[in-house]
């Protein structure tokens, strides 16, 4: 559960009340579970009101992320990771090419208002990721006074070739 839900006992009692049927019906078929686990960073301190939970994984409670903070349950200072990353490529105006993407970002997606969101750059808070692949990530930087660049290409081969791009 996320934002307000997650810290509505309300929201555990219409867990209780979906769970606890499935959970008498395995127990009467002979299947008596003897882990039951329960998930959810943002839910983490109220976990304790769902019936038979003994396990509890929560995937960045300690760490926190993007999509933590933009339901609210921590403030951006409270993130415990930052990612380091560089511009590979910039031939694109108003976009960048990034060298880190879903295996180094959290690679939930926020689909809020129309605005698909995968992350937050502090040094460019008005850039958007808007695509993420294994190891690259797209940027929006349309919106940054000085947006990033890649500055690899003209400083390692500085020859006046025209873009292949």
């Amino acid at each position: 559960m996320y934002g307000d839900a997650a810290g509505n006992p309300q929201s555990f009692k219409q867990i209780n009340r979906l769970w606890e049927p499935v959970y008498e019906a395995l127990y009467s078929a002979g299947f008596c579970p003897q882990i039951v686990s329960s998930g959810s960073t943002p839910s983490l301190e109220k976990t304790h009101l769902v019936s038979h939970v003994n396990d509890i994984r929560v995937g960045t409670a300690f760490l926190n992320d993007y999509f933590v903070v933009k339901f609210g349950h921590c403030a951006l200072e409270n993130c415990a990771a930052r990612v380091v990353t560089t511009v590979v490529s910039d031939v694109t105006p108003g976009q960048v090419i990034i060298d880190v993407g879903s295996k180094g970002f959290s690679a939930k997606q926020l689909l809020r208002r129309d605005n698909l969101e995968m992350g937050y750059i502090p040094a460019y808070s008005e850039a958007r990721i808007f695509r993420l692949h294994k190891e690259y990530g797209w940027l929006d930087v349309s919106h940054c006074k000085n947006p990033p660049r890649d500055r690899t290409a003209a400083e390692h081969y500085p020859c006046k070739c025209k873009s292949l791009f």
